[in-house]
């Protein structure tokens, strides 16, 4: 039920989909493997994501008010780079 264009054009108001909310899966999850097991799957996974991603994004770093400020500006423009994950520091 994330797909937006899919809701568009649900028949009789009603999405046939399955509702999904992370921290719920987080929680079943750790329910299930336990802390530890959760852990490493994760790790493992997000490992495998990152290594397809490492040259399709970069790390952008903006530091103090006034740069934030204008990443920020940028956002509501919406013009930010969708490539770029963005790290803000004081």
């Amino acid at each position: 039920s994330t797909d937006v264009d899919a809701q568009q054009d649900k028949p009789q108001g009603h999405l046939n989909s399955e509702f999904f909310f992370a921290p719920t899966q987080v929680k079943k999850r750790t329910g299930e493997w336990g802390h530890n097991g959760f852990a490493e799957r994760y790790a493992k996974a997000w490992q495998s994501f990152a290594i397809h991603m490492n040259d399709r994004v970069k790390v952008a770093e903006y530091s103090g008010v006034a740069a934030i400020e204008s990443l920020y500006h940028t956002g509501l423009e919406n013009k930010l780079n969708n490539l770029e994950i963005n790290v803000l520091t004081f």
